[in-house]
């Protein structure tokens, strides 16, 4: 129950709080082991998160949309290498994001950002299902094995979005589900627990669609949260996507940054050097 210093920095326009803590740079012997924990205090409005999404939220489908969504030309002062560049994640040169981008091409119906959006999300519906891995699948992958989770349908969601030219990228965070929620999983061969209690991580992509500007997607969403029914992913992903409906954390947004592979070669760390981690996280409210 120690209380260390910490800072706020700001690094190329992020801010990174760093606690100064004497174990930052300490070495653990066989057999040793530390505690760290870290408590945020966030307040969320989530009245102003879904003003500019007001049109979606009046419609139960947002095709009658179409007709009112900007154009081509109305993206291009938000075209550049941050939003629609080509990265090691979202590799839109790859054979298997290209053919899918070839598809998508042909199958649209109306020739604006929007009607492209939305047709995108009806592939994901129909042939993407949910599945967690760890560490993160890479967007072909996602093709080939029919399945991610909420980042990796993202991150394949946004590099088909940036091989069109529109302006896009991740958000990650945590998310407050409710107080019975619980997750708990074991990978790395056991060396890297996770356990959620109360919410969890979640990641989801924001894309810049006009005239609504830069609104959240959620591929992952496929039942309505208030009935319960399923319904396709083009109908809600946008007004019922959780940084919309639950109190949701942004912890970080990424616009180039290849963290997947990252997490590959920490995960294969962890297994190599036989280091045990457990993280838990837990979210709940203050009334």
């Amino acid at each position: 129950n120690i209380e260390y210093n910490y800072s706020i920095i700001d690094s190329n326009g992020k801010k990174y709080l760093y606690i100064d803590s004497p174990y930052s740079n300490g070495i653990l012997n066989q057999g040793e082991y530390i505690n760290v924990s870290v408590r945020y205090v966030v307040r969320v409005d989530m009245a102003k998160r879904i003003e500019n999404i007001i049109d979606f939220m009046k419609v139960d489908d947002p095709y009658v949309l179409i007709n009112k969504a900007g154009q081509w030309s109305d993206l291009e002062q938000y075209i550049n290498e941050t939003t629609t560049g080509l990265t090691s994640l979202w590799n839109y040169t790859n054979p298997l994001i290209k053919l899918l981008a070839k598809y998508i091409n042909r199958t649209v119906g109306r020739n604006n950002p929007f009607s492209y959006l939305i047709n995108i999300l009806n592939w994901i519906d129909n042939s993407i299902i949910y599945s967690t891995r760890v560490p993160p699948r890479f967007p072909w992958e996602v093709i080939v094995e029919g399945a991610g989770d909420c980042d990796d349908q993202s991150n394949l969601l946004i590099t088909i979005l940036r091989s069109f030219k529109i302006p896009c990228f991740l958000e990650i965070g945590v998310v407050y589900v409710g107080e019975t929620y619980y997750l708990k999983r074991s990978v790395a061969e056991g060396y890297f627990n996770y356990e959620f209690i109360g919410g969890g991580g979640h990641g989801w992509i924001v894309v810049y669609i006009p005239p609504w500007g830069w609104i959240r997607v959620d591929p992952i969403v496929r039942e309505n949260p208030f009935t319960g029914r399923r319904e396709p992913l083009y109908k809600i992903g946008i007004k019922y996507a959780l940084f919309y409906i639950l109190p949701t954390i942004v912890l970080e947004r990424v616009f180039e940054k290849d963290y997947v592979e990252e997490s590959v070669r920490s995960i294969e760390e962890i297994r190599n050097r036989r280091i045990k981690i457990d993280l838990i996280l837990e979210v709940y409210r203050i009334d």
